[in-house]
């Protein structure tokens, strides 16, 4: 539903000793959106993550989530050294609904092959997770955290590993997720021209907030403002900045 906050951020503050992490952020992001977050490096990007996935202590301030989160990590190597298979990984996502001591049964497992077939890797259930691809890991992951039936999806960095064609099409899976089961999708990213491609709502990160807009309205200043002095590295999200405002 339009207008409708599904994650609202108040004055948020985080310091660890006289270093300042996060400087009084608030937003808010709406049902359905698809945002993307970027920053530079130490911008708090992670730190922020884990304050709205209720990981991170000592923070002032307020974060309310009118929803069930789902979280999707960093690709972890250690995760894919596991002697696990496709279809055993997924359904570790559903521990967390069913608690401990209970068995799968024949509904989660149909719930598995569903996860499997909506991500498009349906055909990979029985391989081990050792064995596949960067996309295809990725979209084993995701399938693990939609297990839970998250309303907002929270993602970092997920094109990590991925090479360029296989982000894209992750990026689409992302888009027909969001419209398909009304998922509100915050995804954090450092490649900025598929952000800007695949997202709806950008912020722009670093310790404090300089801008959460539209993907029309953000601008090469914004950019310049907290990824300088870096800035003239980003030249594939400066040239897509300034094609969208050339049209």
């Amino acid at each position: 539903m339009p207008g409708d906050v599904i994650l609202r951020v108040e004055n948020l503050n985080y310091s660890i000793g006289r270093n300042q992490i996060l400087k009084n952020i608030s937003f808010e992001i709406n049902r359905g959106e698809f945002v993307g977050l970027i920053g530079p490096n130490g911008a708090g990007k992670s730190t922020l993550i884990r304050a709205i996935i209720g990981e991170l202590e000592g923070f002032q301030g307020k974060v309310e989530v009118k929803g069930k989160i789902g979280y999707l990590p960093q690709q972890n190597n250690f995760e894919r050294d596991f002697p696990i298979t496709v279809r055993d990984t997924v359904a570790m996502g559903l521990y967390k609904n069913k608690g401990p001591f209970k068995f799968f049964n024949k509904a989660d497992w149909k719930k598995v092959r569903n996860l499997l077939e909506m991500v498009g890797v349906a055909e990979l259930s029985d391989r081990r997770i050792g064995v596949l691809s960067g996309g295809e890991y990725q979209r084993v992951m995701l399938a693990r955290a939609l297990a839970t039936d998250p309303e907002i999806l929270i993602l970092d960095e997920p094109e990590a590993g991925i090479d360029e064609m296989g982000k894209t099409s992750f990026y689409k899976l992302l888009n027909e997720l969001k419209k398909e089961i009304e998922l509100t999708l915050l995804m954090v990213s450092h490649d900025i021209g598929l952000v800007f491609d695949a997202c709806d709502r950008i912020m722009c990160l670093n310790k404090t907030l300089h801008c959460h807009k539209s993907t029309q309205e953000v601008s090469p200043e914004d950019l310049r403002v907290i990824f300088s002095p870096d800035f003239d590295l980003l030249i594939r999200g400066k040239d897509h900045l300034h094609k969208e405002h050339e049209l």
